[in-house]
C-alpha cells in the first residue's frame, strides 16, 4: 500500500509529546515567524477533535469546494480515496487556488483503495456514516437522525455515485431537497451536513469537549509548519530545488517530511 500521507501520530510518539505543541517543530521554526506560529496554534484550537470527512473518487473542483466547507467548520482531516478517478494531490498548487487556500489548513490523507481507508479508520476507532446524495432505501432523513456525537466520526461521501456501498458504512443519511430539485450540489451537501453536525456536537457536549488535545495540537502545528516551510523556502532551499522542479517532485519531498512527523 502506498499512501501519499500515511498513518496518524503513533501512540508511542504521543506519550513523548512536549507540553508546548510548538516544541516538536523546533527543527522547522526557522521557516516560520513567531506571529505565524501563533496563528497556527490559534487555528489548531478551533479544529474539531474526532471529525473526519472521507471523499471517495472526488473531482478536483468538488474537492476544493468541500475543503473550503471543512475549513469553515473546523474539520481536522479529509481523506481522499482514488480508485475509479485519476488521483491528484490535495496540496497541489492548482488546488490552493481552487480551494482558496483551505487545502493548506485542512490535513489530508490520500489512499489508493477503499480497503486501505477502511483499515485506517477502523484502526483509529472511527464510526463511519455515509452521506447519500439522493434518498434511497436504508438512508435516514438527516434532520431526523440521532445526534452525531460519536467521539470519532467519519462522514463518508461517494462522489461518483448517488448511492453508497452499505458495506463501508454503519449507517447512511440523506438531506431532503425541494420536490423539483434532484439533489444538492456535492459541496453544498457536505456544507449542510457539517453545519448540522457541528451544531449537534456543540449543543450536546460541554464547551471545549471537542477541542484538540495537546498531542493533536502539536501534530496539527507540525503539519502547518511543514506546509509553510515548503511554500516559503529559504534562499538556500530555493537554490537547492531550482534544478529539480516538477511540482509533484517537490510535493513528494513534502509528503515525505509529513510522513516523518507521523502524518
Amino acid at each position: 500500500m502506498r499512501l501519499l500521507l500515511p498513518s496518524y501520530v503513533r501512540s508511542a510518539e504521543l506519550k513523548q509529546a512536549p507540553a508546548d505543541p510548538s516544541e516538536g517543530c523546533k527543527d522547522l521554526l526557522s521557516g516560520a515567524s513567531g506571529a505565524r506560529m501563533e496563528k497556527f496554534l490559534a487555528i489548531s484550537r478551533k479544529r474539531q477533535r474526532g471529525l473526519v470527512v472521507v471523499l471517495e473518487d472526488p473531482d478536483r473542483l468538488d474537492a476544493a469546494a468541500i475543503l473550503r466547507g471543512c475549513d469553515a467548520f473546523g474539520v481536522s482531516e479529509v481523506h481522499f480515496i482514488f480508485e475509479a478517478t485519476k488521483a491528484f494531490d490535495p496540496l497541489a498548487n492548482r488546488q490552493v487556488m481552487k480551494s482558496e487556500g483551505s487545502n493548506l489548513w485542512v490535513c489530508s490523507r490520500v489512499f489508493e483503495s477503499v480497503g486501505d481507508c477502511l483499515h485506517h479508520l477502523d484502526r483509529r476507532g472511527f464510526t463511519r456514516v455515509g452521506i447519500a446524495q439522493t434518498h434511497h432505501v436504508g438512508a435516514v432523513n438527516f434532520f431526523s437522525a440521532p445526534a452525531f456525537c460519536e467521539e470519532k466520526l467519519a462522514l463518508w461521501l461517494s462522489c461518483n455515485s448517488s448511492h453508497l456501498n452499505d458495506q463501508v458504512v454503519s449507517s447512511s443519511v440523506y438531506v431532503p431537497a425541494p420536490a423539483k430539485v434532484a439533489g444538492l450540489a456535492i459541496s453544498n451537501l457536505v456544507a449542510a451536513v457539517l453545519a448540522e453536525v457541528t451544531r449537534c456536537r456543540r449543543a450536546t457536549c460541554p464547551s471545549g469537549h471537542w477541542s484538540f488535545s495537546r498531542e493533536e495540537q502539536r501534530a496539527y502545528v507540525q503539519w502547518c509548519v511543514a506546509i509553510h516551510t515548503k511554500r516559503h523556502p529559504t534562499l538556500q532551499q530555493a537554490s537547492q530545488e531550482s534544478s529539480l522542479s516538477p511540482e509533484y517532485e517537490r510535493l513528494g519531498r513534502l509528503r515525505a517530511e509529513l510522513a516523518r512527523q507521523g502524518w
